[in-house]
């Protein structure tokens, strides 16, 4: 693996997931990232990039996206979970 390349995408995980998850942050406890080529060399739209999102109440949320590249997979990822993590919060604030 070029590591070179490698550091530049956990760069962009790290700085994407702390703008855009700023709003929401006093609701996370863990995000643990993964992101793979499931094909190999063959190309195509195959990165897939898994967020796994633990919330300070016990909830978990899972996201899994694919993309062309993995700065694609990523932010498809990252805007679904925050999404979900909205909406979950949305929900549990209307029973309240």
């Amino acid at each position: 693996p070029n590591i070179e390349a490698a550091q530049r995408v956990q760069d962009f995980v790290r700085r994407c997931t702390s703008q855009s998850l700023e709003r929401i942050r006093h609701r996370l406890g863990r995000i643990d990232v993964s992101i793979r080529d499931v094909n190999g060399p063959k190309g195509g739209v195959d990165i897939m990039c898994r967020l796994h999102v633990r919330l300070r109440d016990g909830r978990e949320v899972v996201v899994k996206q694919r993309g062309a590249d993995p700065f694609v997979a990523f932010r498809g990822a990252l805007n679904a979970a925050k999404r979900r993590v909205t909406e979950r919060s949305r929900r549990t604030t209307a029973w309240a």
